[in-house]
């Protein structure tokens, strides 16, 4: 039976003071948070005790507000290193537990849980803890942030969700506020009320050694990448590098180079080349684009709404599309032969 505690409030589980006046920088931040994993992965006896859970007892995070674990990607090669680590070794860090209503979720683990259940095992490691909705996607937002392969778009996905649970205020209206208080600030014209955010965000900004005018001038803008891109970077499925050198593409350009670019595996330099050959085309002649790309922004003009909802409306031309999508299917049989 696991006894539990009063946990500690959130900043001071991050900050290491309450209230979190003590702001600190970087390095400092994430030893202490790291202590603190030790702490619970060492406390296998007294007041914190591992228990041994099935995996299918577990379930991912999930709060009342609809956010949940803050990681949306699982690289499957990384997963593939750690299910042959597992298999070898075992769990060797606890999974991160706790109570909520409807069953235990996963605080901090969740790769290691995966690799639990494609592995088949009985039973994993796991601290059960009392957090609020608040404190446990807290922890999850600090946890993912220390992750060495983050990318500069989980980066910032991150930390405006720390920001959103200090001002308690909607994610979508995050990055406009966040410009408007460092223009305030700039022209010196805050009342108490923006003084007070900022001083907030400040503090969340200050634990990872940001600042916000350099969060404003160098993170928000990335999330200005063309949707497709922005996802694909999300998804750990491209490089963020990779994605701003396709974002100078036309936009009729952009899919079928990303695919191109993921499917073949291209190496930056090998990527650049690529986009020199096609923007080396006259604008002006557009069979002069590779027949990829013609293919490709032909496809995205026809797939439109309006354009599909004319051909469904015009029987002669539906049929010469059913026509051409069965020739299609035959040159993928030939390639498949």
């Amino acid at each position: 039976m696991v006894v539990r505690r009063k946990p500690k409030s959130v900043d001071e589980f991050i900050s290491g003071s309450p209230n979190g006046i003590n702001v600190r920088p970087l390095d400092t931040e994430l030893q202490q948070l790291r202590a603190e994993i030790q702490h619970l992965k060492m406390a296998s006896h007294g007041v914190e005790e591992i228990q041994h859970i099935a995996p299918d007892h577990l379930h991912p995070l999930s709060v009342a507000s609809g956010l949940g674990q803050p990681r949306k990607y699982f690289n499957p090669a990384g997963m593939e290193r750690l299910e042959v680590s597992i298999r070898h070794k075992g769990i060797q860090e606890p999974l991160l537990i706790r109570n909520a209503e409807g069953g235990l979720q996963i605080v901090s683990g969740e790769r290691r849980w995966r690799c639990a259940v494609n592995l088949q095992l009985a039973t994993v490691p796991c601290l059960v803890r009392e957090f609020s909705d608040d404190e446990a996607l807290e922890i999850a937002l600090v946890a993912n942030l220390m992750r060495e392969d983050l990318n500069p778009i989980e980066e910032t996905d991150n930390l405006i969700g720390l920001i959103e649970l200090k001002l308690g205020q909607p994610r979508d209206g995050i990055p406009g506020l966040l410009i408007h208080l460092k223009n305030a600030r700039q022209r010196d014209s805050l009342d108490d009320d923006k003084s007070r955010l900022i001083t907030q965000i400040d503090e969340v900004l200050a634990a990872f050694s940001i600042t916000l005018d350099t969060f404003v001038s160098n993170r928000l803008p990335l999330l200005n990448l063309p949707p497709v891109l922005l996802d694909a970077v999300r998804q750990g499925t491209i490089e963020f590098s990779k994605a701003q050198l396709i974002a100078r593409l036309p936009d009729n350009l952009q899919a079928s180079t990303l695919e191109l670019a993921i499917q073949e595996d291209l190496t930056k330099d090998a990527l650049k080349e690529h986009l020199r050959q096609v923007k080396s085309q006259p604008k002006d002649n557009p069979e002069a684009l590779p027949l990829r790309e013609k293919i490709h922004s032909t496809y995205q003009k026809l797939r439109s709404k309006k354009t599909w909802k004319q051909l469904e409306q015009n029987t002669a031309l539906k049929k010469r599309m059913e026509k051409l999508e069965a020739e299609m299917q035959r040159i993928l049989e030939h390639l498949s032969d």
